[in-house]
This record gives structure tokens, sequence and C-alpha cells, in this order.
């Protein structure tokens, strides 16, 4: 029976327990007879869902083992088990908000993204979702989907290794781990005080760009860094404006097209990947950034294999032993600590540059 009914009445197939989200006068249930149901005050309704199995968005959806569900107020989000997709039930029509229907690992742009059996689903209390996939299996993994895109955090088994596998916030090397910055705090990289903090233009000097150089800025934002870097680098160079959000990588493009600037390439990476080709990026720049690196081994032995033998890494660090800098303490660093993690990921110390107001400016090469 597909309808709606008295709840005692309804003929239910076998569903897993992460399908009954209760809200206190609602119960949320997906059933492998393929629907996703709700039942209130002992009424129940057929929100999505066909007898036939299968995949299908709009109204009827198909669904292929709804084994996840999370109410989003009216709405309902799914963990569509068989058809590896996220997808979303509102007013009785179904979108597939994450996933291609492939079955896979691979992070990036939400539906670009691909997934292997997702089954649970749980809202956390910055807007993003986690979702839990292979649950019959050795290994689960946890995936998180924030702003249009798909990360993952961590696999979870048997023979997992403790360290910089588990999710973030974590420790490394006698540090904590910063959250990575939200997009919605692009504006502030771009303030108009930024010049005066910061002295950034005696920063782009130091950097020594060389025309026809192929440069990755690593966290690149809103492009800050990125966009005048690209005019040094000149028409026979490339700016990799590299970063994990890819809302900040639409600010990026916006910027860089009102400047007329077109040897920018927005790239998205994860949080282990930068995605980047082994030898093919003259130089490195971590502005503020690398002390956000959930997976810093994973994600710096990466970046050592694109970084080309003859290549330079900067890193820029706001100075931790300097009260006076007025950024909170976990999102600086010490110089002792930039060039002990450095070395750690196979990197030695090439230059120093100490006259910045506020950060650390260490040049780094491959060891």
């Amino acid at each position: 029976m597909s309808g709606g009914g008295v709840a005692v009445n309804k003929n239910f197939g076998p569903y897993h327990s992460s399908t009954l989200p209760f809200d206190g006068e609602t119960l949320y249930i997906g059933d492998d007879g393929r629907f996703v149901r709700r039942m209130r005050e002992g009424v129940t309704a057929t929100l999505a869902g066909s007898i036939e199995r299968g995949f299908a968005d709009g109204a009827p959806a198909r669904f292929e083992g709804p084994l996840g569900l999370h109410a989003d107020g009216e709405a309902v989000m799914v963990a569509d088990f068989g058809n590896h997709r996220i997808r979303r039930v509102e007013r009785g029509v179904t979108t597939t908000v994450a996933g291609t229907g492939a079955r896979g690992g691979d992070d990036g742009a939400a539906l670009e993204a691909t997934f292997d059996q997702p089954a649970g689903i749980e809202r956390l209390s910055d807007g993003a979702w986690i979702i839990v996939e292979r649950p019959r299996s050795e290994t689960m993994r946890v995936r998180r989907l924030y702003d249009d895109a798909v990360l993952t955090v961590c696999e979870i088994g048997p023979s997992t290794p403790p360290g910089p596998t588990l999710p973030s916030p974590g420790m490394f090397m006698g540090r904590r781990i910063a959250q990575t910055m939200h997009y919605a705090g692009a504006p502030w990289l771009v303030r108009d005080s930024r010049e005066r903090e910061e002295d950034t233009s005696t920063f782009l000097e130091q950097l020594d760009v060389q025309e026809g150089a192929v440069v990755c800025d690593i966290g690149c934002g809103n492009g800050f860094y990125a966009l005048p870097i690209a005019t040094k680098v000149g028409p026979e160079g490339r700016v990799i404006g590299l970063d994990i959000q890819p809302r900040m990588l639409d600010f990026l493009r916006t910027r860089a097209m009102e400047a007329g600037i077109d040897n920018v390439v927005p790239h998205l990476g994860t949080i282990t990947d930068p995605r980047l080709e082994p030898d093919s990026v003259d130089l490195m720049i971590a502005v503020d950034v690398y002390h956000e690196f959930s997976h810093p081994e994973q994600m710096m032995a990466h970046l050592h294999e694109a970084l080309r033998d003859d290549g330079r890494f900067v890193l820029l660090e706001f100075r931790a032993e300097d009260r006076a800098v007025p950024i909170k303490p976990l999102h600086k660093m010490s110089k002792a600590q930039m060039v002990q993690e450095m070395e750690a990921h196979g990197f030695v110390v090439d230059a120093t540059f100490d006259d910045l107001p506020w950060q650390h400016m260490v040049t780094f090469r491959k060891r």
C-alpha cells in the first residue's frame, strides 16, 4: 500500500534504525518498499516514493533503499543507499543534492561527488551534513556535505590508524588544529585595513614572483593575493587558486572577471589532497591557512610532490610569540613550530623575513 492512512494499518517493509528520526511529534520512516513516510498524530502520509525500484527525481520519485533520513524543517534529507545519492524531499518533490549515482568515493562539488552506499545522515550545528557510508563493510566512511561540496572526514574500522586520519579539530605535533574559516568570512580577507595591518605589498615584493611562473595560492579564498600575483607572472604564467570551498572559488572567479584577469585558475581540492599534478608548480604560498589543515601529513605529502625540485614553498602565519597580534591564539603559529612541522614534511628553510607587522614569513625548499 503506497498511500497514507492510520499508522496501525500500514504494512511497512523492513527498515534500518537510522531511518526513524523523531522530533517529539513526527516520526519519519524510510522503508524497503522504497517510500519516505511521515507519521504524525497516528496518521501516516507518504512523502515520496514508488513501489518500483530505481532512480527518479521529481514527483513521484523512486528510491533504492532510503536508509538514512533527517528532518530539515518541512523537508526531509535522504541517504539513498542503493542509488549512492543524497536527496531532499520537500512538498512531495524529490531532488538530488549530492552524488552522481556512480559508486565511489570522490570528493568535490556536490553533484560531481560519488558515494558508496550512504546509510546515515545527520545535521551538525554549523549547518553541514555528516553522512555515513558502507555500514555493512569492515571500514565505514564519514563524509561532510556543506556549501555544495563533499569532503571525506575519515574512515572508521578495525585497522584505522590514530592521528591525522581523525576528524578536525585534532592535534598535530603538539598543537591543536584550527577549524577552516567559513566562506562567509570572505569579506574580511579583502578589508580596507589589511595593507596597513599586514603590509601586504611588502609581502608581495618579498615573494619575488617571476614572469612565466606557475604559482599555487593554497587556501586562496576570494583571491586577495592570487589576483595581484597573476599580474606578476604575466600572460605566460598562471596562478592556481586552490581552495576546498566551492563558494570561495566562485568569489575568486567573480573578482578575476571584474578585474579582467584571465590567468587565474580556480581549483577545488579536498581536505587531504590538493589534486595537483606532480612536479607542476614553481611557487606555493600558504597565507594564514596551514594551521587549518585538518590532515596536514596527507595534504603536505601531495603538495611536496606537486612542487618542482627547484620550487619554493612560502609559509605565512600570524606570530604566536607576540600577544599584541590581535588574532585568536588557535590561528597563530610560532616560527619554531612552523619550521619543525615543515621539516617533518620534507622541507628545509631557505630564507626568513621578519619585518612584517603581524606575521612570520618563512620560505622553504624541498629537502
